[in-house]
Order: C-alpha cells, then structure tokens, then sequence
C-alpha cells in the first residue's frame, strides 16, 4: 500500500520518517543510513517505474528438493480488481544469465526441482 499511497502518508501520518515499497526493499539499508545521518522524510517509490533488469536473492524455502527462482517482478496489465501494477510498478525481468547463474547454484546445493517465481 505504501506504493499505492506514496507521500500522502506523510500527510496523514507526520510522524512517518520512511515511505518504501516492494520494489525497493535492495535500498533499505541506504535509506535507514539516511535517516540515521539526519534527513527527516524518505520515499523509496522512485523505481518501480523502472524498465531494468533486477537481481535478486535466492528464495529459500522449506521444501528440500525444489528451489524457487524470482525471475519477474511487476505488471504491465492493468486489470480493473488487481492494484500490482499500481503498487509493484511495471514489469521488470531479470538478465536470462542471473537466472541460469542462480539454476546452477541452487542444482549445486542439491536441489533437483527449480521453480520460475512471477513476484506481482
């Protein structure tokens, strides 16, 4: 919701110091290190509107055998029930050589299962 609402909930909430949502959660820390060096109110909303590519973690999950790859992250359709395209932002993909990277990786830890994760 903080993607839907952005800087209204400064309005509605002053004493908020940190507005981000999902498509920022890699730049946390450099926000909270901002907040810490004195600056008052930050938004991390500024790239979900971005076109790149992202890199992200290894999904670890409970399942022994299969391991999850996020290979996606947004939507371009704006359907009329769905509010992703309006909270994750526009539809961003990975570099296939990240993904077949992570594959490797992941088969080398032992998993014998992979599954393509859509995070919308």
């Amino acid at each position: 919701m903080a993607q839907q609402e952005g800087e209204r909930i400064f309005e509605r909430a002053p004493y908020v110091s940190l507005v981000s949502g999902s498509a920022s959660y890699r730049k946390l820390p450099e926000m909270l290190a901002r907040l810490e060096a004195g600056e008052t109110r930050i938004t991390g909303l500024d790239d979900r509107q971005a076109g790149e590519t992202f890199e992200t973690e290894f999904t670890a999950r409970k399942n022994p055998y299969r391991g999850y790859i996020t290979i996606i992250e947004g939507c371009d359709k704006f359907c009329a029930y769905c509010v992703v395209p309006f909270t994750r932002g526009k539809e961003r993909s990975r570099g296939s050589s990240s993904v077949l990277e992570e594959a490797r990786r992941i088969t080398g830890q032992g998993y014998t299962e992979i599954q393509l994760l859509a995070r919308t």
